[in-house]
């Protein structure tokens, strides 16, 4: 028969307790509510609750409160948590009366609540041959790591005063940890391995299951481990519900939104630009809408958030006046080509591109970057395939390759619309220029040899060495590098 445990029944107990009470109030008021607002009022409850100790109280050790201990003298006392903050309690009084009000006016202050407390715990001590105070020396969310005014006052003025009744021991006392040296995570290429890598491949007139991203590529290039962890293994990080817009969300949704406002516009000039600003709010709604949640669920701080997109639209607007009159030639354009590595391998590359235009006789590639990017002033291949980094840049440059076979003998060149530096308009790879025949080539002997090395059954895939690059991957937990 399962049974809790003693401290557990407490603890469902008390929240069986609240559970009732609050249902019975909203039967008695006739209040019916959803289950989010349900959720976020008894959050607010229970974060109040305070869940006492029962035992037995003639034998044992006594687990007690301080106005439990009134009228009691002990040999022994073990006095948790005697920290600033914790003894005596902080926190206001629930009133909505100033401090300085109540004070001039003689009503009890948080003065008296620490008077009391130091009441308390002195009579405690009182009569106690044997006392240990134990306080927390570390900071953390529940102590601050000071040491409590009461410790400083007994150090300071009770045993000078008394020193040959009082005496002070005082140890510090830890836990000793041993980090264990975890081994490499290494993946080696087993036939199991490379036959779940066949997907990428064409196998003779069939074409590839799966594709090879920009993103894809360069999750391999920060670490191979992870490129094995999501794409061959097919681990996926854990989809949690977003209370809030998360940076990943707020990009999409401004992404959607710049997609359906420019959808039908054949050009963009002052013209169509004014026309555009009209339609934002409408827009950024529907976007947040699609991607996101239903509109009319929007409260709290994603109304900010949807207000923040609305003025980026408004600046990003700003700045294409700059650019002059821009032909729109696709919007979120799918391109794939079929790339092969050797005469036996075959893949399939894909990307998505957020635009595509000319303006004048060349043709642009334009990618919108809500995070933070780091710009490099010459297009240093070495670094596009080796630094996580220059994810954008490789990125752009990704989109460049796959593009030029569509636009041969056209000046091309690839941007990058970083929201966050919009008053300095477009930044375009390779200062400017258009791309050169030498440069893409160089790009294709590259990419060549990357897209290898991930089928080479040689190499291994393993972890990064740069545990840098560890601190927001969703794997580091698997890698122990949490």
């Amino acid at each position: 028969e399962f049974r809790f445990h003693k401290l557990e029944s407490e603890f469902v107990f008390h929240f069986y307790t609240h559970l009732k009470r609050l249902e019975d109030i909203f039967k008695e008021n006739d209040i019916e509510v959803d289950i989010q607002t349900f959720r976020k009022i008894f959050r607010e409850l229970i974060s109040t609750v305070k869940i006492p100790f029962t035992g037995e109280p003639l034998k044992g050790l006594q687990i007690m409160g301080f106005l439990e201990t009134r009228v009691l003298d002990f040999d022994h006392v073990i006095v948790l948590s005697v920290n600033e903050d914790t003894l005596p309690a902080a926190g206001n009084q629930p009133s909505f009366i100033p401090f300085n009000i109540r004070k001039a006016f003689g009503l009890p202050t948080f003065e008296e609540q620490h008077a009391v407390s130091a009441y308390h715990f002195y009579r405690l001590l009182q009569r106690s041959a044997d006392v240990q105070l134990v306080y927390n020396t570390e900071p953390s969310n529940l102590t601050g790591g000071e040491r409590s005014r009461f410790l400083l006052q007994l150090e300071y003025e009770l045993q000078k005063k008394h020193p040959e009744q009082i005496q002070l021991i005082r140890k510090v006392v830890s836990t000793q940890v041993q980090k264990e040296k975890s081994e490499a995570i290494v993946i080696e290429k087993t036939p199991q391995v490379l036959n779940e890598l066949s997907k990428y491949l064409k196998a003779g007139d069939k074409l590839p299951g799966s594709a090879l991203s920009p993103s894809g590529l360069g999750m391999y290039i920060s670490c191979s481990l992870k490129f094995y962890f999501r794409y061959v293994a097919g681990l996926k990080e854990i989809e949690e519900s977003e209370d809030n817009m998360e940076a990943a969300t707020f990009g999409t949704v401004l992404h959607r939104a710049m997609q359906l406002l420019y959808t039908g516009i054949p050009e963009l000039n002052p013209e169509s630009i004014k026309a555009c600003r009209k339609k934002i709010d409408a827009t950024v709604d529907q976007a947040i809408h699609e991607e996101f949640v239903a509109i009319h669920h929007l409260e709290g701080k994603n109304i900010l958030l949807r207000n923040v997109i609305r003025r980026l639209i408004h600046r990003l607007l700003d700045t294409e006046l700059m650019n002059g009159n821009v032909r729109l030639l696709q919007l979120e354009k799918d391109v794939s080509t079929e790339y092969s590595i050797d005469p036996e391998k075959t893949v399939n590359l894909y990307g998505i591109i957020d635009r595509l235009d000319k303006v004048q006789d060349r043709v642009r590639i334009i990618d919108y970057k809500t995070g933070k990017v780091i710009k490099r002033k010459n297009l240093d291949m070495e670094k596009l395939f080796s630094d996580p980094k220059s994810k954008e840049q490789f990125q752009a440059m990704y989109y460049a390759f796959l593009t030029a076979k569509e636009y041969q003998n056209v000046p091309l060149v690839s941007g990058l619309f970083i929201l966050r530096e919009l008053t300095d308009g477009i930044w375009f790879l390779n200062q400017d220029m258009p791309f050169t025949q030498d440069q893409f080539s160089e790009f294709n002997d590259r990419l060549k040899r990357l897209i290898g090395e991930i089928f080479d059954p040689a190499i291994p895939f393993s972890q990064t060495e740069d545990e840098q690059r560890c601190e927001y991957c969703a794997f580091a937990e698997i890698c122990n590098r949490n």
